[in-house]
């Protein structure tokens, strides 16, 4: 038997722990993180200078409670990302991440706005 058979034979029959695990996309992961960073950050200040928050889901809430909305909704999207990534779905992650940087970025940029 040939030397390169049972390398690949080895390689296929190796545990999922042993094998190349997919490469995480950490630019999805920063633009995800930025956006909803940014977005907190700037609807604090229009809170500051007297703005109301637009989304029923979260208006009335104190910024401590906004910080930990905020936290447990990133947390959650990136076990989400994360679990995508690691059954096959890199794109799929890839997408949510931007998708969801690119709306948080949006938001921030409109929450500047009302602060004027």
């Amino acid at each position: 038997m040939r030397p390169y058979l049972v390398l690949i034979a080895l390689l296929v029959a190796a545990p999922v722990s042993a094998q190349e695990r997919p490469r995480i996309d950490w630019p999805s992961y920063a633009v995800m993180v930025s956006g909803n960073v940014m977005d907190l950050w700037t609807t604090h200040r229009a809170f500051q200078r007297g703005a109301v928050e637009g989304n029923g889901f979260v208006s009335g809430q104190s910024i401590k409670t906004l910080i930990a909305t905020k936290a447990s909704f990133v947390f959650g999207l990136t076990v989400l990302m994360r679990h995508l990534e690691q059954t096959g779905h890199p794109r799929a992650a890839k997408v949510l991440g931007y998708i969801d940087g690119g709306v948080t970025w949006g938001v921030a940029a409109h929450n500047t706005r009302v602060m004027r």
